[in-house]
């Protein structure tokens, strides 16, 4: 269930998706009943690769989820999108 988002985040048309409804999806996960490190992978990889679409707008959502045990995941996910959006930014 998880590889299905981190794959809908790397493709250009549904990374709009991911970022309007980004903690409807980490709350389905939950639901799942996934363990906390499998979610935080998932979330990490969520908000790097879908978040260079909005960059703004994926900040916002992933600092708006109140999960303590999320902390990592959120946390090295927004530190990706710094990244890509440098490289993107450079590579122009």
């Amino acid at each position: 269930m998880d590889s299905f988002f981190v794959a809908m985040a790397s493709n250009t048309p549904s990374r709009q998706f991911i970022i309007d409804n980004l903690k409807d999806i980490v709350d389905m996960l939950y639901k799942f009943e996934l363990s906390p490190l499998r979610i935080n992978r998932c979330v990490q990889s969520m908000i790097g690769n879908a978040g260079v679409k909005e960059p703004g707008k994926m900040r916002k959502n992933a600092e708006s989820i109140k999960r303590d045990e999320l902390f990592g995941g959120i946390n090295k996910g927004l530190e990706f999108l710094e990244v890509y959006e440098n490289l993107i930014k450079n590579t122009k």
